[in-house]
C-alpha cells in the first residue's frame, strides 16, 4: 500500500519538501520511491515478478551482476531541499552502485542496471505517469532520467517563459516539457540476450523555477513508471 506524504514546508532556498514517486517496472517490475520530510522514512524498491525473472530479465546495482536479483531497494531520503541542475553530482551518480548520497544537497538519486539474461530479443517500452497531484507541487519538480549516459530532463511548462542558468552552464542532452499526467514514454529497442542497460533516476525540486514558492506548501505528488515488453505481431 502506498500513501501520499504531504509537503511540510516550501521556501525558495533550501526548503524541505516531501513527495512520493512510485515506479512500476518491466512487465510487473515495481519501483517505489519515497522522499519524506523530517523523521519520516520510506523506501525505493525495484521488483520483478517471479515469472518475468524466470524469463531472464534481471536487475542489479552492479554492472557485473554478481548478485542478480528480482528486487532492489534504495534508502529513504529525508529533508529534501530545493536546488538546481548545476548542483547535481551526475558523474558520481552514474558511477554509484545503487544509492548516491550527495554531501552538499538533498535529493533522490539511484543508479541500477537491467540485463536480458534470457534467450529472446525483446523490445521494452516504459513510461512515467503522474497519478495524483496536490497543490501543483509538480510544477517545480524535475525528473532527470539517464539511460546509458544520455540525460533527459522533464518539467512542466513555465507559465512565463524564462531562461534557466543551468541551460547556459551545463545542459542536459534534452529538456522536455510534459503537459498531462504522462511525463515520458520511451522504448528500448532490440534488447538482445546479454545486453545491459544502465539507468539513473534523479528527482529534485528546482529552486530557479518561479513555481518553487509557498503556493505548493502542503502539496504532494504520486507517480509511476511502468516497463513492459512489446510483443511483436
Amino acid at each position: 500500500m502506498t500513501k501520499n506524504i504531504p509537503v511540510k514546508r516550501v521556501i525558495l532556498k533550501k526548503s524541505s519538501f516531501s513527495f512520493l514517486i512510485i515506479i512500476f517496472g518491466l512487465l510487473s517490475i515495481i519501483m517505489y520511491l519515497l522522499t519524506l520530510y523530517g523523521s519520516a522514512s520510506g523506501n525505493f524498491m525495484i521488483a520483478i515478478d517471479p515469472d518475468d525473472f524466470e524469463r531472464g530479465i534481471i536487475l542489479s546495482e552492479s554492472r557485473t551482476f554478481q548478485e542478480p536479483s528480482s528486487r532492489l531497494f534504495a534508502t529513504s531520503i529525508s529533508g529534501v531541499t530545493d536546488m538546481t541542475y548545476d548542483n547535481l553530482a551526475l558523474k558520481e551518480i552514474m558511477e554509484a552502485e545503487g544509492d548516491y548520497f550527495d554531501p552538499f544537497n538533498t535529493y533522490l538519486a539511484y543508479n541500477f542496471y537491467l540485463k536480458n539474461n534470457g534467450k529472446e530479443t525483446v523490445t521494452v517500452e516504459y513510461y512515467l505517469s503522474i497519478q495524483e497531484i496536490n497543490r501543483n507541487v509538480e510544477e517545480a519538480v524535475r525528473f532527470v532520467w539517464i539511460e546509458d549516459g544520455y540525460i533527459r530532463m522533464y518539467k512542466k511548462p513555465d507559465s512565463v517563459p524564462k531562461e534557466y542558468q543551468y541551460l547556459i552552464n551545463m545542459r542536459p542532452d534534452e529538456v522536455i516539457d510534459f503537459q498531462e499526467s504522462e511525463v515520458f514514454r520511451l522504448r528500448v529497442e532490440d534488447f538482445k540476450p546479454g545486453d545491459v542497460k544502465q539507468f539513473s533516476i534523479i528527482i529534485y525540486i528546482e529552486g530557479q523555477d518561479d513555481d518553487c514558492n509557498d503556493s505548493i506548501m502542503g502539496g504532494s505528488l504520486r507517480a509511476s513508471i511502468q516497463y513492459f515488453i512489446v510483443e511483436e505481431t
